[in-house]
């Protein structure tokens, strides 16, 4: 009886390491497929001339802020 629960608990155990040795596996595998998705979506972003440094978005902040104030004073001198 012992020996069988022993035999069965390390064939549990070899099954986990498998399990674990796949999913490892699969986990790599998805990764590198972001990784790929990632270098594409960066090229594309690239190719548009879109970047995300700090002062763009500091320049398109600027922008709004202005074109807001415009639609207000356009709407006061409506009324």
């Amino acid at each position: 009886m012992e020996s069988q629960i022993i035999t069965m608990l390390t064939d549990l155990d070899k099954e986990m390491k498998s399990m674990r040795s796949e999913m490892n596996q699969e986990i790599s595998e998805m990764n590198k497929r972001f990784d790929a998705i990632d270098a594409k979506l960066d090229s594309i972003v690239e190719g548009f001339g879109f970047t995300t440094t700090s002062s763009d978005f500091d320049f398109l902040l600027s922008k709004v802020n202005e074109l807001e104030m415009e639609v207000y004073k356009l709407k006061k001198k409506s009324l």
